[in-house]
């Protein structure tokens, strides 16, 4: 595992927003880039996106830096600070050579973007390169694509599908928890996170009071009607606080 610390770019640089984005570079994250190099390769695309919310986001600390030292950052201490590190639709773009992160600033149409890493960078063990995806879904597509192309007649790879499979039914209960303050959904987060990789995650927020109606998207209801929201996409991330204790609880 390494970890990163990347400059983070605005358009323009009369708005706000984070400055430096750090994550770290788990052996699953960095497998699933290497998996989506690969496929932009075969496909012939410039990049392939997906949204990941890997990355924390903070103000660069100019103070505490020393010439030719490392980047230094810092929390933001204000509010105002703190609304230019919050963001939201971050996405992981990977070309064949290098990934970046991009996003906006929540609630604003201010765009952001890392700096990209070229893929030689990334710190890998060639055992974690072989390792499956680690979502569910994507486990079982995997074990598709091999029963497809005949190479899951190999007992080895029988033996290594059904420990994947095995891995994935004997996990435990995951918990999902959704964090308001102010009547604002702060986060969405889960023990298991990794088990939500495909979930297609959005808040949508029929308290339009103050929302332009050109930001408002049309919302088809059950019962044939349609309804105005405001709405993102978001992403569920790894929780910082015990959601099974919560939930033991309340039940």
């Amino acid at each position: 595992m390494s970890q990163k610390i990347l400059d983070v770019h605005i358009g323009s640089e009369f708005d706000h927003g984070p400055e430096i984005a750090v994550v770290e570079i788990t052996p699953a994250l960095d497998a699933r880039i290497r998996q989506l190099a690969t496929a932009a390769k075969a496909l012939g695309v410039y990049k392939i996106t997906e949204f990941d919310c890997s990355p924390d986001f903070f103000l660069r600390d100019y103070d505490a830096e020393e010439d030719d030292g490392p980047i230094a950052f810092r929390e933001p201490e204000d509010e105002e600070e703190g609304s230019a590190c919050r963001v939201e639709c971050v996405t992981l773009n990977v070309t064949s050579n290098d990934y970046f992160w991009s996003g906006y600033v929540k609630h604003t149409s201010i765009r952001w973007e890392t700096d990209s890493i070229t893929l030689e960078t990334a710190e890998t063990e060639p055992a974690n390169r072989q390792r499956l995806p680690q979502s569910p879904l994507s486990v079982l597509r995997t074990i598709e694509a091999s029963l497809v192309i005949g190479s899951m007649k190999e007992p080895e790879i029988q033996k290594v599908a059904l420990g994947e499979v095995q891995r994935v039914l004997n996990r435990p209960t995951p918990y999902l928890g959704i964090v308001l303050q102010g009547g604002i959904v702060q986060a969405i987060v889960s023990d298991q996170p990794e088990l939500m990789a495909d979930w297609k995650v959005m808040v949508i927020d029929y308290d339009t009071e103050s929302t332009p109606d050109e930001e408002l998207v049309k919302v088809p209801q059950s019962d044939g009607n349609v309804s105005k929201a405001w709405a993102y996409l978001d992403c569920v991330t790894q929780t910082a606080i015990d959601l099974k204790a919560v939930y033991e609880t309340l039940s």
